[in-house]
């Protein structure tokens, strides 16, 4: 499967398709914060990923090497995920979630998929309601994964169960494709994101949150959306003309939006206001 391949190449950094997700992820958050080594995160996945090619057979199948990513990363390494209730900005940067060993459910998943694709295992992320998953798969079929959860293979009565908690007893009694559609990787790189974002939102560090929302909005920048986000950022830090200046580019994009009267009224009021400086 290739598992071994370029690790040991590592030192000179080149990047390497197996890369490619740690990479998106990194990317942005140095972006928002210069002290994220980027190289250095990259070489931390690729050790991690050499201590498990180290204890596999050349010849390993794909099962035998889940079964060893899943002990290396929560049994050796100690990975675990933090409850969502009590999620904070380190939780959901890539960076800190391999200094700590925990993170949230979504920021361990990237880091088990990112470990997993080094390892030649086709990974990519399932956004499964209430929960992120991984799917992987081959020409034999595929198998789900939750890395929240130590990396266990949920089975259909398993993902039942996790609908009906999200939903209660309104959830069916069959899982349908819709609920585990794949994502992309540029997908997941913007959820970690808001997910980010939101952390600081709860800590009240709204400067912060800009520099994500500002971030967010470079990699989507289609979204009418995040002009009213930026828009309520900015009226929280006390800047009236820039928070109207996105707001009306909100409305301007979606003129019939269901906030458009409410905000068109907003408007006057924040232009008639005196601008803070920060």
């Amino acid at each position: 499967m290739g598992h071994s391949s370029h690790l040991a190449n590592s030192q000179t950094m080149a990047i390497y398709p197996a890369d490619g997700l740690a990479i998106k992820v990194l990317r942005p958050l140095h972006d928002i914060d210069a002290a994220v080594d980027v190289a250095r995160v990259v070489q931390d996945i690729r050790n991690i990923a050499e201590g498990i090619c180290e204890r596999l057979d050349s010849a390993a199948a794909p099962g035998d090497i889940l079964f060893t990513l899943n002990d290396q990363l929560f049994n050796v390494l100690d990975f675990h995920c933090s409850p969502l209730s009590l999620a904070e900005p380190h939780h959901s940067q890539l960076n800190r979630v391999l200094q700590q060993r925990y993170g949230e459910p979504l920021s361990l998943g990237i880091l088990y998929i990112c470990v997993g694709r080094w390892l030649g295992l086709a990974l990519t992320g399932c956004d499964f309601p209430g929960r992120f998953l991984v799917h992987y798969h081959d020409e034999k079929g595929g198998v789900i994964i939750d890395p929240a959860a130590g990396g266990v293979q949920l089975q259909e009565e398993d993902l039942l169960t996790l609908l009906k908690h999200r939903f209660g007893a309104a959830a069916g009694e069959v899982i349908t494709g819709d609920f585990l559609s794949d994502v992309d990787d540029s997908y997941l790189v913007v959820r970690l994101l808001r997910r980010l974002k939101q952390a600081y939102m709860k800590q009240q560090e709204t400067v912060r949150a800009l520099r994500v929302q500002n971030k967010i909005m470079q990699l989507v920048p289609d979204v009418p959306g995040g002009f009213r986000e930026r828009g309520e950022l900015y009226e929280l830090l006390g800047c009236p003309r820039a928070a109207a200046e996105n707001y009306s580019r909100y409305l301007d994009l979606v003129p019939d939006a269901g906030d458009a009267i409410s905000l068109h009224q907003h408007l006057s009021q924040l232009l008639s206001q005196p601008q803070v400086l920060h």
